[in-house]
């Protein structure tokens, strides 16, 4: 609307300094020029005083004006001293620390989570207690170290595992002669003083990882990387079928070079067993166990993958043999080896290898991942070999190529360094033994058409000189000195299982009636020799289990141990050569110890439950006894001892049994169950019969 005329408008004065000529009123000659207000500088951020009054912050550091000037706390909280602080922890934290908090960063968690996580972390670290550095566990029945494990000299006792474990207790007679100077707990480092299995790996891949993309069974990323981690650290070193770190990244990566839906859900399935917290993980025919339903997803998987010849479906059909065996069912389980074999060869996996870099380097892993674990098949299943040369690709040495093998670092509580285990010098030493147990394999059970060799003293006499070479050669971080770690202790025990196998197999061989005078005193001198390295083998294999429970303990997973405590529970059941009290009572006490771990392995093995039963079954009522008041073993429900039934078993592995020449068709575990639940049913049978006799009678 325009308004009316002679409305009058508001004036409008001119701007200061406005152009006179253009109607401007100049004002400098009465007037100064006002200065321009210069630019008001800003606080980046106000502290929580001055934000609650509402005020100016001046943002001084490390106290504002106004704070200063009111005499109170000026909490200046901003996001930069949050990445300050961040930044502080990435300078001063260890690297394997730093990796991780890098690791994270770069996973895009929130700045003030990872603070956060580390700060509070520290106070927890500091408000928990010292771990106790004596030992955890005590032998049942009797505490002290077997004095015919003494008697001869013995490498053993000479360790620092052995010398740690004793003088971090109180004075007893085995730490009597220990050197004060080389168990100076100044020299005594946390491997040698704290059990394996309280330590945790240190390596950002496993931080990275989401395994959820891989598997359909559940989408705990958090649970699945408990898992992985609690597989590495208990059993891959025992069962060692692809190389860790090109997993993990290729996982991460979202690679399928080392990694594929088949290869996850096979790990995890075998990992579940190794995860103390999951209570009913033996249980793999239980539908709502997690071994049980990664089982279901990874046989699916090999389904669809079959015919297809590919380096993550080897690595998952060795494991998925392994994770059968477990279980009782070997006879299934080695289907999956025959056909993993087949693809060996159509991928020349054993041939010299063309390719090159990374691709390369993980072939020549799994080939020999693979050759070890056909000979450790062929070994202690009492069959012929699949295979009968070691791949043609020699492996590097641990020392030029770490990084071939993939190391383990761990870290332990209260403990600022990060410990390596050594894995590559394991798996080369370990790989080099296989060389020779698959060799002896061929020559004593045949290899295709080839029938078996005789055993004479030359044969087994070389055989044994080659092991003692490999035993001799052994790195300064596998010798007896130093060996600590879970890993190094079951290698020594496999070597000492198979020098057992070999001689006791020589020395049980039927005697020669027809044998002339001479000929019969020069093979009685050469059975002494035999008799002699049998003997100090026995007594070294047993001092390695007894250390490794002093320290370890026998609760964590280790899917070697039915074969280790089985063989050393029989050896004290049927040696009966001295029968003096003292040595009846250390062979009872031995006794108990197997059965102990047999036990506690049953936690997490069904074939451990199997092996459990047996030794049960074979021990006097005065030794069950004294299982369950030492071992704190409960007796079993009818409930578990339904479950444990011949049926349920599918397994073609020897038990009971230490000579390499011994029948193993009777002894295979599948006929000796058959065997015992019959006696089982007669029994019950005669004591029914006996009970109506008895109400007829009345």
């Amino acid at each position: 609307m325009l308004p009316s005329h002679g409305q009058q408008y508001r004036r409008i004065l001119p701007a200061e300094g406005g152009d006179p000529g253009r109607g401007g009123v100049d004002v400098s000659s009465s007037k100064p020029t006002a200065k321009p207000m210069g630019k008001r500088s800003m606080a980046s951020a106000a502290c929580n005083a001055c934000r609650t009054r509402k005020i100016k912050c001046t943002a001084e550091r490390p106290k504002c004006s106004q704070c200063i000037n009111r005499k109170v706390d000026c909490d200046l909280n901003q996001q930069t001293n949050t990445y300050q602080n961040i930044y502080d922890l990435l300078q001063s934290r260890p690297l394997s620390e730093a990796q991780v908090i890098l690791q994270r960063i770069r996973n895009g968690m929130d700045p003030d989570t990872i603070l956060r996580q580390v700060q509070h972390g520290d106070l927890l670290l500091q408000l928990a207690l010292v771990p106790e550095t004596r030992p955890r566990f005590e032998f049942p029945y009797m505490s002290g170290m077997p004095r015919f494990l003494q008697e001869r000299e013995n490498p053993y006792f000479a360790s620092l595992l052995y010398e740690s474990t004793f003088s971090a207790r109180e004075p007893s007679p085995e730490a009597r002669d220990v050197s004060a100077a080389s168990t100076s707990r100044a020299r005594l480092q946390s491997p040698y003083l704290k059990p394996y299995h309280a330590a945790t790996i240190v390596d950002p891949r496993l931080e990275s990882v989401t395994p959820s993309k891989w598997t359909n069974v559940t989408s705990d990323d958090t649970l699945m990387r408990k898992l992985l981690h609690d597989f590495l650290i208990c059993d891959y070193n025992s069962i060692i079928t692809f190389q860790k770190d090109y997993f993990l990244e290729d996982m991460a990566n979202g690679r399928t070079t080392f990694c594929s839906s088949l290869m996850v859900n096979t790990v995890l399935a075998y990992a579940s067993h190794c995860c103390s917290s999951l209570v009913t993980r033996a249980e793999f025919w239980n539908p709502q166990n997690l071994a049980y339903q990664f089982l279901a997803e990874a046989k699916r998987l090999w389904e669809m993958e079959a015919g297809k010849s590919r380096i993550t479906t080897i690595q998952a059909g060795i494991l998925l043999n392994i994770g059968l065996n477990i279980c009782g069912a070997d006879k299934i389980g080695w289907s999956y080896t025959l056909q993993v074999t087949s693809m060996a060869h159509q991928i020349g996996l054993f041939k010299k290898e063309k390719h090159r870099g990374r691709l390369g380097r993980g072939r020549i892993f799994t080939s020999w991942a693979m050759f070890n674990w056909l000979s450790f098949m062929a070994w202690y299943m009492f069959e012929k070999p699949l295979v009968s040369e070691p791949p043609l690709n020699e492996l590097p040495d641990p020392v030029e190529d770490p990084t071939f093998y993939g190391e383990f670092w761990l870290k332990y509580p209260l403990s600022e360094t990060s410990w390596p285990c050594g894995f590559g010098f394991t798996f080369f030493k370990r790989s080099q033994l296989h060389k020779l147990i698959n060799s002896m394999a061929i020559d004593l059970f045949g290899f295709g058409d080839k029938e078996p060799a005789e055993m004479t003293f030359s044969s087994v006499s070389d055989k044994h000189k080659a092991l003692e070479l490999w035993y001799e050669t052994l790195p300064d971080v596998l010798s007896p000195r130093k060996i600590v770690f879970p890993a190094h202790l079951i290698l020594h025990a496999h070597y000492f299982n198979v020098v057992i196998n070999l001689l006791e197999g020589f020395l049980s061989r039927p005697e020669k009636s027809d044998m002339p005078p001479s000929s019969a005193d020069l093979v009685r001198r050469q059975d002494q020799t035999l008799a002699e390295a049998l003997a100090q083998a026995k007594i070294s294999y047993e001092s390695v289990i007894r250390l490794y429970y002093l320290r370890h303990g026998f609760d964590a997973t280790q899917s070697f141990f039915p074969q280790l405590l089985n063989t050393l529970l029989y050896i004290h059941q049927e040696d009966a050569s001295d029968t003096s009290s003292d040595m009846q009572a250390y062979r009872r006490s031995t006794r108990i110890l197997c059965a102990k771990g047999l036990y506690e392995q049953g936690k997490s093995f069904y074939i451990s439950q199997i092996l459990f039963r047996l030794a049960q079954s074979r021990m006097s009522p005065e030794d069950l006894s004294l299982l369950q008041q030492f071992a704190n073993i409960k007796p079993q429900s009818p409930e578990q001892s339904r479950l444990i039934a011949a049926s349920q078993v599918q397994s073609s592995w020897p038990v009971a049994i230490v000579s390499i020449t011994d029948d193993p068709e009777p002894r295979r575990l599948g006929n000796v169950m058959r065997q015992l639940d019959s006696l089982h049913l007669s029994s019950e049978g005669e004591s029914d019969a006996g009970a109506s006799e008895t109400s007829q009678l009345d």
